[in-house]
Protein backbone atom coordinates (compact mmCIF):
# COMPACT_ATOMS: atom_id res chain seq x y z
CA UNK A 1 0.00 0.00 0.00
CA UNK A 2 1.38 3.33 -0.57
CA UNK A 3 1.05 6.09 1.40
CA UNK A 4 -1.57 7.45 -0.57
CA UNK A 5 -3.48 4.97 0.07
CA UNK A 6 -3.20 3.32 -3.20
CA UNK A 7 -2.59 -0.54 -3.80
CA UNK A 8 -0.08 -1.94 -6.03
CA UNK A 9 -0.70 -5.57 -7.02
CA UNK A 10 1.26 -7.76 -9.40
CA UNK A 11 0.88 -11.25 -11.30
CA UNK A 12 1.72 -13.84 -14.07
CA UNK A 13 -0.76 -12.72 -17.20
CA UNK A 14 -1.46 -14.01 -20.52
CA UNK A 15 -2.55 -12.00 -24.14
CA UNK A 16 -6.37 -12.48 -24.27
CA UNK A 17 -6.30 -13.43 -27.99
CA UNK A 18 -5.00 -15.48 -30.00
CA UNK A 19 -2.87 -18.62 -28.88
CA UNK A 20 -1.73 -18.54 -25.70
CA UNK A 21 2.23 -19.54 -25.93
CA UNK A 22 3.70 -17.29 -23.27
CA UNK A 23 2.67 -15.17 -19.78
CA UNK A 24 4.25 -12.15 -18.56
CA UNK A 25 4.97 -9.75 -15.16
CA UNK A 26 1.82 -7.58 -15.09
CA UNK A 27 1.39 -4.88 -12.41
CA UNK A 28 -1.73 -2.73 -11.66
CA UNK A 29 -2.85 0.32 -9.00
CA UNK A 30 -5.92 0.66 -7.40
CA UNK A 31 -7.22 3.70 -5.97
CA UNK A 32 -8.33 3.81 -2.36
CA UNK A 33 -12.05 2.70 -3.50
CA UNK A 34 -11.08 -0.46 -5.47
CA UNK A 35 -10.75 0.91 -8.31
CA UNK A 36 -8.06 0.97 -11.55
CA UNK A 37 -5.67 4.01 -11.53
CA UNK A 38 -5.79 4.69 -14.73
CA UNK A 39 -3.37 7.11 -14.72
CA UNK A 40 -0.87 4.52 -13.88
CA UNK A 41 0.69 2.74 -16.81
CA UNK A 42 -1.43 1.63 -19.47
CA UNK A 43 -4.67 2.43 -18.64
CA UNK A 44 -3.83 1.04 -15.18
CA UNK A 45 -1.85 -1.63 -16.12
CA UNK A 46 1.38 -2.22 -16.88
CA UNK A 47 3.63 -5.30 -18.34
CA UNK A 48 6.65 -6.57 -18.71
CA UNK A 49 7.56 -9.83 -20.67
CA UNK A 50 10.99 -11.23 -21.37
CA UNK A 51 12.91 -12.00 -24.48
CA UNK A 52 11.74 -14.48 -26.81
CA UNK A 53 8.79 -16.67 -26.25
CA UNK A 54 8.68 -17.82 -22.60
CA UNK A 55 6.77 -17.38 -19.08
CA UNK A 56 8.29 -14.63 -16.51
CA UNK A 57 6.14 -15.53 -13.77
CA UNK A 58 5.13 -13.22 -10.72
CA UNK A 59 6.45 -14.52 -7.41
CA UNK A 60 6.82 -11.53 -4.64
CA UNK A 61 6.35 -8.10 -4.38
CA UNK A 62 8.23 -4.82 -2.77
CA UNK A 63 8.13 -0.87 -2.77
CA UNK A 64 11.18 0.44 -3.25
CA UNK A 65 11.94 4.33 -2.89
CA UNK A 66 9.70 7.09 -4.96
CA UNK A 67 7.31 4.46 -5.51
CA UNK A 68 9.25 1.95 -7.73
CA UNK A 69 7.79 -1.61 -8.06
CA UNK A 70 10.31 -4.49 -7.45
CA UNK A 71 8.38 -8.07 -8.95
CA UNK A 72 10.65 -11.04 -8.03
CA UNK A 73 10.19 -13.27 -11.07
CA UNK A 74 10.81 -17.04 -11.92
CA UNK A 75 11.78 -17.21 -15.97
CA UNK A 76 11.62 -19.98 -18.62
CA UNK A 77 13.78 -18.45 -21.67
CA UNK A 78 14.40 -21.52 -23.83
CA UNK A 79 13.22 -23.74 -21.07
CA UNK A 80 15.98 -22.69 -18.57
CA UNK A 81 14.47 -21.25 -15.58
CA UNK A 82 16.11 -18.34 -14.00
CA UNK A 83 15.13 -15.52 -11.38
CA UNK A 84 15.21 -11.85 -10.39
CA UNK A 85 13.27 -8.73 -10.29
CA UNK A 86 11.39 -6.25 -12.30
CA UNK A 87 11.10 -2.54 -11.47
CA UNK A 88 8.23 -0.73 -12.67
CA UNK A 89 8.37 2.86 -12.25
CA UNK A 90 5.88 5.41 -10.49
CA UNK A 91 4.00 5.92 -13.58
CA UNK A 92 3.80 2.02 -14.65
CA UNK A 93 6.33 1.93 -17.06
CA UNK A 94 9.89 -0.44 -16.80
CA UNK A 95 11.95 1.44 -14.62
CA UNK A 96 15.11 1.76 -17.02
CA UNK A 97 17.78 2.68 -14.37
CA UNK A 98 17.18 -0.73 -12.55
CA UNK A 99 19.51 -2.83 -13.34
CA UNK A 100 19.47 -3.83 -17.49
CA UNK A 101 16.46 -1.24 -18.76
CA UNK A 102 14.19 -2.78 -15.77
CA UNK A 103 15.56 -5.98 -15.27
CA UNK A 104 17.75 -7.52 -12.77
CA UNK A 105 18.46 -11.55 -13.27
CA UNK A 106 20.92 -14.33 -12.07
CA UNK A 107 22.96 -15.44 -14.59
CA UNK A 108 23.10 -18.91 -12.83
CA UNK A 109 23.46 -22.26 -14.61
CA UNK A 110 20.24 -24.83 -14.55
CA UNK A 111 16.44 -24.24 -13.13
CA UNK A 112 16.57 -21.50 -10.43
CA UNK A 113 13.17 -19.68 -9.14
CA UNK A 114 12.65 -16.99 -6.77
CA UNK A 115 10.71 -17.37 -3.76
CA UNK A 116 10.34 -13.42 -3.12
CA UNK A 117 11.98 -10.05 -3.24
CA UNK A 118 12.60 -7.22 -0.39
CA UNK A 119 13.73 -4.05 -0.32
CA UNK A 120 17.01 -3.37 1.53
CA UNK A 121 19.26 -0.09 1.76
CA UNK A 122 16.90 1.07 -1.55
CA UNK A 123 18.06 -1.87 -3.20
CA UNK A 124 16.06 -4.81 -4.39
CA UNK A 125 16.83 -8.19 -3.02
CA UNK A 126 15.81 -11.15 -4.47
CA UNK A 127 15.80 -14.53 -2.76
CA UNK A 128 15.53 -17.51 -5.34
CA UNK A 129 16.53 -21.64 -5.26
CA UNK A 130 17.61 -24.13 -7.46
CA UNK A 131 18.84 -27.56 -6.70
CA UNK A 132 20.16 -27.64 -3.69
CA UNK A 133 21.08 -24.06 -3.10
CA UNK A 134 19.94 -21.19 -2.20
CA UNK A 135 20.09 -17.92 -3.73
CA UNK A 136 20.18 -13.95 -2.57
CA UNK A 137 20.90 -11.51 -5.69
CA UNK A 138 21.21 -8.25 -4.39
CA UNK A 139 20.60 -5.70 -7.23
CA UNK A 140 22.05 -2.72 -7.84
CA UNK A 141 20.49 1.04 -6.59
CA UNK A 142 18.26 2.82 -9.16
CA UNK A 143 20.55 4.96 -11.08
CA UNK A 144 18.84 8.46 -11.27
Amino acid sequence: MLPSGKLLLAATGSPNRGPVDWSRVIAVRLRPDGRIDRSYGDEGWAAARGKGRGHDFAEGLALLPGGVLAVATTGSPNERRDFGVIAFGSDGRLERGFGERGWCRAPLAGKQEAIGVVALDRRAAVLGYGGTHQWLLYCPAIRR
